[in-house]
């Protein structure tokens, strides 16, 4: 019935002219929003979760290469032509 449901949005949808897109029919064509958000999308607290994961490793890696570049000598030159 919920494929329907979707069959029926979908052809609402196409059948306006002031749409500037369309939609078709594709592998969640039979789930309603409540299983497509429940299976498909990502929880909130699991994306804040992988991207304070992401945020971390990423200043690690700056904090890691500056101190690598800051323990070096190196001689910058004064000016680029």
């Amino acid at each position: 019935m919920v494929f329907f449901e979707n069959l029926q949005k979908i052809k609402e949808h196409n059948s306006n002219p002031n749409n500037t897109y369309s939609t078709h029919l594709n592998q969640f064509s039979d789930m309603n929003k409540v299983e497509f958000t429940e299976k498909i999308l990502m929880k909130q607290d699991l994306v804040d979760h992988l991207m304070n994961g992401i945020s971390q490793e990423a200043t690690n890696y700056y904090i890691n290469n500056e101190n690598q570049l800051n323990s070096k000598s190196l001689t910058l030159a004064a000016s680029i032509d």
